[in-house]
């Protein structure tokens, strides 16, 4: 943990060695929480948007609180090693005790031998739990002082993250702290000197990185390209960082957007779309116009000044007929030549590892899959070593496979349309459950299944329900619900480092899903609105399970009766406070083996038992004319009979048939 110890994590709770009973009540899991009210008091601006747990108003009270808590954790992780430590030293002796009083035993003495490899494992753990705790006290202190600099959460981290020293609290960086802190107040004097002091705060409000989304829009969107040269900059300013010359740029940009004007722009890369031929050209004049006003000067040769409906941008070719776009030449070529290098390589340097992983990044956004593609080659990188000197192994099994990716030149949708299909689905660690236009489709875990992680069992419920309710889907776009954050990030960011079967899962998922779907998307849902598929994935509804409907219920019951007590029910079934259900039920588990004050399958059984005990009952069944049982209306000689036309019925997993409904006593 001394060597990264703001990444360094609390290593898990659920060693042997590190449990206590009831440690969480006993406060050895984490920091006690805040009481509401006093939150509210302390936080009355912040109370309106707290959606769960009060939380700290700003970003750097709440990684400090964070960190709190992570040293909190490990320092609980140490106390209860001290508790095994204790158990374990208070055995020892017993046992000496024992072993003193005779001659030796050989089962004490292993006995002995395990009670003292134990002591030594625990010793091992406290001593690690007491290092993340001085290792995280250390990061709070760093972050408290690097809070005083305006420096950017990405440069934060490298220096949060820095090997614990005694040389001093930021070590062998900090050198690198005196340069980064230069360069980070060179930024900023460049901006303030370029840029208005009213319209700065303005123009750094514009999201920086967002991914190219024209409108969603059935329009064909006409574009053109301007490649502005800024001569009105000083060339240290320039060539001080590209973040800082899109700054400057969208500074400039900035009164454009406030008219409508759609501006798409990197570096002196600028990209202008509308809805018509018309518009356009009266947008591009605004922006020749608003140019020349600045002074800026817009290179001719490489500007397409005519509107037109497929261009090539940043790399991409774009096609606003179609709304697809795809990899230009230029792009696919570097990709396939650097992909190539690594042929007959079994190790590479890690600036040219990384080279590639960047060429694949930047093609991703249009690449079909293309971050998919990354994630074996980004578990390469996985190494300890943060020299850039350093050498990266690999297999080589990833790269024949991103070779025929990259060289399909395959297309990317720009719009997914509105019209998609919804799939709900949910898992536990019995079964999964999944509904998709009113059906619904469940199924329990069988073998080594079961002892997966539930996240991976969230994953490959998504992938049980797309198969099963393929015939619905095949070729449209299709959006999971899920209450599993990570299945949702495992979909949409198309794999992860994290967890190794779930980027397997994700993989097949995807291939399977891209030849068969025309899109996969996932988002999350909060878990009281997905309820049908968790009580699916938690008890699946029997074949036989359906229900009436409530109009249908209140039309019986006012010719017969109203009922007391619903038979062969579940707890969304039942129209009574009072049934009899295979699972937890007020009454019972069994109906047929109780006295009744009181499916298709114990229709005949129950019509029996009505002749043994002489009841009166509420008969409610399908009109199977097919099915061989007793008759209905035989046994039931006092009362008139009712039957329904099945319109009313509310089927609990799938369509119901129409009902014979019969009252009476038999004779």
């Amino acid at each position: 943990a001394w060597r990264a110890p703001y990444s360094a994590r609390t290593r898990p709770t659920s060693s042997a060695l590190a449990t206590l009973d009831a440690g969480a009540a006993k406060g050895y899991a984490g920091v006690p929480q805040v009481e509401r009210a006093v939150a509210v008091h302390l936080c009355p601006q912040d109370a309106a948007t707290w959606q769960g747990s009060p939380r700290l108003p700003s970003k750097a009270c709440r990684l400090s609180s964070a960190l709190t808590g992570r040293a909190y954790s490990a320092a609980g992780q140490a106390a209860t090693a001290l508790h095994t430590m204790a158990t374990l030293q208070v055995y020892q002796a017993k046992a000496l005790k024992e072993l003193h009083r005779g001659s030796p035993d050989q089962a004490v003495l292993q006995e002995l031998r395990a009670a003292t490899d134990f002591t030594l494992r625990a010793t091992k753990v406290m001593a690690r739990s007491l290092g993340q705790v001085m290792s995280t006290l250390v990061v709070q202190e760093r972050h408290l002082w690097l809070n005083l600099a305006q420096m950017a959460d990405v440069d934060k981290a490298r220096f949060l993250d820095a090997p614990v020293s005694q040389a001093g609290l930021f070590g062998d960086t900090f050198g690198d702290f005196a340069q980064q802190f230069s360069a980070v107040q060179k930024q900023t004097e460049a901006i303030s000197h370029i840029l208005p002091r009213r319209e700065t705060p303005r123009s750094l409000l514009v999201a920086e990185g967002a991914p190219l989304r024209p409108p969603r829009s059935k329009n064909n969107l006409l574009r053109l390209r301007l490649s502005p040269i800024i001569r009105a900059l000083p060339p240290d300013v320039v060539a001080l960082s590209p973040r800082v010359f899109t700054k400057v740029a969208e500074g400039a940009l900035n009164p454009l957007w406030r008219k409508g004007i759609r501006i798409l722009n990197y570096l002196d890369d600028w990209l202008i779309m509308a809805h018509s031929r018309d518009l356009l050209c009266e947008h591009r004049d605004l922006v020749l116009q608003h140019l020349s006003h600045l002074g800026l000067q817009v290179n001719r040769e490489k500007s397409k000044l005519s509107p037109v409906q497929r261009i090539s941008f940043l790399g991409m070719e774009l096609d606003s007929v179609n709304m697809t776009a795809c990899l230009t030449n230029e792009r696919t070529q570097s990709v396939l030549s650097c992909l190539k290098s690594f042929r007959h390589k079994t190790a590479v340097p890690l600036k040219t590892f990384q080279r590639l992983l960047g060429h694949m990044a930047a093609a991703a956004a249009v690449m079909p899959l293309g971050l998919l593609h990354m994630r074996p080659l980004q578990r390469c990188l996985q190494i300890e070593s943060r020299d850039w000197h350093g050498i990266v192994a690999h297999s080589g099994l990833a790269f024949p496979r991103s070779v025929a990716a990259y060289s399909a030149r395959s297309q990317t949708l720009l719009s997914y349309g509105p019209e998609h299909v919804v799939v709900h689905t949910d898992a536990s660690t019995t079964g999964w459950g999944a509904v998709c236009n009113g059906q619904a489709a469940s199924g329990f875990w069988t073998g080594p299944r079961l002892l997966w992680h539930i996240n991976c069992l969230e994953l490959l419920a998504v992938l049980l329900a797309l198969r099963r309710f393929l015939p619905m889907l095949r070729h449209k776009h299709v959006l999971v619900r899920t209450d599993n954050t990570a299945t949702v990030a495992y979909i949409n960011r198309q794999g992860g480092l994290r967890s190794r079967r779930m980027s397997q899962l994700a993989r097949h998922l995807l291939l399977w899903s891209q030849t068969r779907l025309k899109s996969l998307r996932a988002v999350h849902i909060p878990g009281e609105l997905n309820r049908a598929a968790d009580q699916l994935s938690r008890q699946p509804t029997h074949p036989g399970e359906w229900r009436l409907h409530p109009q249908t219920v209140q039309l019986i019951w006012s010719r017969f009766g109203e009922a007391q007590i619903d038979l062969f029910a579940s707890p969304e079934s039942s129209h009574c406070q009072l049934y009899y259900s295979l699972g937890e039920a007020p009454l019972g588990r069994d109906a047929l083996a109780h006295s009744w004050p009181p499916g298709p399958n114990l229709l005949a059984q129950s019509l029996c038992k009505i002749r043994e005990d002489g009841e009166q009952v509420l008969l409610v069944a399908p009109f199977w004319p097919t099915r061989t049982c007793p008759s209905l209306e035989d046994p039931l000689e006092e009362g008139p009979s009712f039957s329904g036309d099945g319109h009313n019925l509310s089927p609990a997993s799938r369509s119901m048939e129409p009902t014979r409904v019969a009252s009476g006593r038999d004779t």
